[in-house]
């Protein structure tokens, strides 16, 4: 029997489902319905239109030319309508879904992804951020400067900034004491926060309130990188002595979803899988909302945002690109974009050879006899090395990538070459000197991928395990739902299991996973940053593969492989050079398989109008900067 396109059925029943879901809706039985909100003050009635000149009564024609005029009607201007005076202060409720939002918490030693994004993108704040252009703005710092050894860092804290619930003003005892909770084995992984801030302890120094200094021992490029919020990397500060009390009291789970921040919006209430309420912060340092209670809500399913914003129960979320002609429909919806966005990558786990090559005990998901993509050997010159390379060619010429973009992203996107090179490959087109190689491109052939695959000793294909795992992006899921079907005309048999994020990060931390999954980041100012912590060791989370010409070594002995050098390089050019001789190493393996990268639209509804030159590059997977959404006047 012929497969079903991938075009037809599975893709036919979203849209089914989204208007099935509409009448629910309508009856009052399928939308999820936020908390209740304030209702800002109803408008006043316009004022009534004068009348047309042209609509004054005509003379009667007698057909003499002493016919009495009748007098035309002296015509006043109208006033022009006006909007009502919006009320004084922050005023209305804002609600926006996403697909996984997580449990509500924060302390830095329990609180890991999806829900680090989400606070810092509301009721936490980091040291840095990113503005619309990518450039590093203050947000807790309120500058910074690194001394001429390349090691030592100032940050000079803002001062007067508030946590709420009146626990008075942060300082520079509160950052250390985040950045110290940071604890090993947490969710967060200890690396990816502690590593620019201190190798041993005691690096870390405050000369005043106001002032943290801190040596990396080692020079750090990244340093930056990893203080941006909002975003999975991005430092968030919690007040020390309401956390060392809660903790005390009632333990480090419960404290957690106790604690205050900075950020410009204060956490009311959550309920885990529902939603995350907040309020304004007025006075707020940075931005006083313009809305006055803001509702995280998570809807897992596409379909279901789409109907609860077609019935006014949402203000935005992010669109896939698909949908936008249908959500035009709505009376009302308008559309706030993001470019370049986030970038797909499909990532094989299970490539874990820095254990095999010093001879130790392999790690749980290292798994050869039954992941083919993984090497019995790690020597890239040997025929077990080769066997696996072909294997991961194969899925990778066997994606159609200009298919998911112009049928599932509505062409707002490109083929990516590999995960981390968005920029770059952006930048290919206009022949700058820090694109990528013009010769890093995946060509769709199913029939060599077949060829492959029977030279590596599968001539009918294996079983593989897919997770469309929802990180944000939008269309995410659906892309990856789309690739199982592309698997399937080279003869894999393809398993999908649809786990949370929240839930599939844990086997990715204790390296139990033995699948495959698409997983999207936002961009990157350069891949160097991306590779500092992609394929490190030992950090809380994997990427699926580690090896030692990337990694390798401990805490005790230090580390050393081509990333380490890449982290010590200051000049841009220099390190972009740096991260192509890398990058090659990694594409001639097929180590690293892109998929594509995105625009992000988000339809905005009637009450809400476009804050787009506000949105940070610090993570863009998910609308954020909420602070800065303004009315619909």
């Amino acid at each position: 029997m012929a497969k079903p396109s991938w075009m037809s059925f599975r893709f036919f029943i979203p849209f089914l489902v989204v208007t099935l879901l509409v009448v629910g809706v309508a009856c009052g039985e399928a939308a999820t319905t936020a908390p209740e909100a304030t209702s800002p003050p109803a408008a006043t009635e316009a004022p009534t239109q004068a009348p047309d000149p042209t609509d004054a009564p005509e003379t009667p024609d007698s057909g003499e030319d002493t016919a009495t005029p009748v007098p035309t009607p002296e015509v006043t201007e109208a006033p022009e309508p006006t909007a009502p005076p919006a009320p004084e202060g922050p005023y209305g409720h804002l609600r926006v879904a996403f697909g996984d939002i997580g449990s509500y918490q924060a302390h830095p030693c329990t609180t890991g992804s999806p829900a680090v994004q989400f606070i810092t993108m509301t009721s936490f704040e980091g040291l840095v951020s990113n503005d619309v252009n990518g450039e590093y703005i203050p947000q807790i710092a309120e500058d910074w400067s690194i001394a001429s050894d390349n090691t030592t860092w100032t940050f000079n804290l803002r001062q007067g900034v508030q946590f709420h619930d009146g626990l008075g003003e942060l300082t520079v005892d509160d950052v250390m004491y985040s950045i110290e909770e940071m604890c090993e084995g947490s969710a967060t992984g200890i690396d990816l926060y502690t590593r620019p801030y201190f190798l041993d302890p005691g690096i870390m120094s405050a000369p005043d309130p106001y002032t943290l200094m801190t040596d990396t021992v080692e020079p750090r490029f990244d340093m930056l990188l990893w203080l941006s919020s909002p975003g999975v990397n991005g430092l968030w500060i919690v007040n020390k002595a309401q956390t060392e009390g809660l903790v005390s009291s009632v333990g480090v789970q419960s404290a957690s979803p106790q604690l205050a921040g900075t950020g410009p919006w204060a956490f009311e209430d959550s309920q885990t899988g529902e939603f995350w309420r907040f309020s304004a912060v007025e006075d707020h340092y940075r931005k006083t909302p313009y809305f006055a209670e803001l509702t995280l809500l998570e809807i897992p399913h596409q379909a279901a945002r789409v109907a609860n914003f077609q019935v006014g129960r949402l203000d935005t979320f992010g669109a896939t690109p698909d949908q936008v002609p249908l959500l035009a429909q709505t009376p009302g919806t308008k559309f706030m974009s993001q470019a370049a966005a986030s970038q797909s990558g499909l990532r094989l786990y299970g490539q874990y050879y820095n254990q095999i090559a010093a001879g130790e005990e392999p790690l749980p998901a290292y798994n050869p006899d039954d992941l083919p993509w993984v090497s019995r050997s790690a020597d890239i010159t040997s025929d077990e090395w080769e066997r696996a390379r072909k294997v991961r060619e194969a899925l990778s010429i066997s994606i159609d990538r200009q298919k998911i973009i112009d049928v599932l992203l509505n062409g707002e996107g490109a083929p990516l070459t590999m995960w981390g090179w968005m920029e770059p490959d952006a930048r290919r087109a206009a022949g700058a000197s820090n694109a990528s190689p013009s010769d890093w491109v995946w060509e769709y052939d199913v029939e060599r991928a077949k060829q492959l695959l029977a030279e590596a000793g599968y001539p009918d294909g294996f079983d593989i395990l897919l997770n469309p795992v929802d990180r944000g992006a939008p269309g995410a899921t659906e892309a990856c739902e789309a690739i199982a079907d592309m698997w399937a005309d080279i003869g894999l048999n393809v398993r999908i299991e649809n786990q949370p994020y929240s839930v599939l990060r844990g086997q990715f931390g204790d390296y139990t996973w033995e699948g495959a999954t698409c997983h999207d980041s936002g961009p990157y100012r350069e891949p160097a940053g991306f590779y500092s912590f992609l394929w490190w060791p030992w950090i809380g989370w994997s990427g699926g593969l580690e090896h030692p010409y990337l990694h390798r070594g401990d805490w005790t002995n230090g580390f050393e492989g081509k990333v380490e050098e890449l982290n010590v390089i200051f000049d841009a050019q220099e390190r972009f050079d740096a991260s192509v001789d890398i990058g090659q190493w990694v594409w001639d393996n097929v180590l690293d398989i892109g998929l594509y990268y995105q625009n992000n639209v988000y339809p905005l509804g009637p009450a809400v109008d476009s804050w787009a030159d506000k949105l940070s590059r610090s993570d863009t997977r998910n609308v954020h900067a909420f602070e800065w959404a303004p009315h619909r006047r």
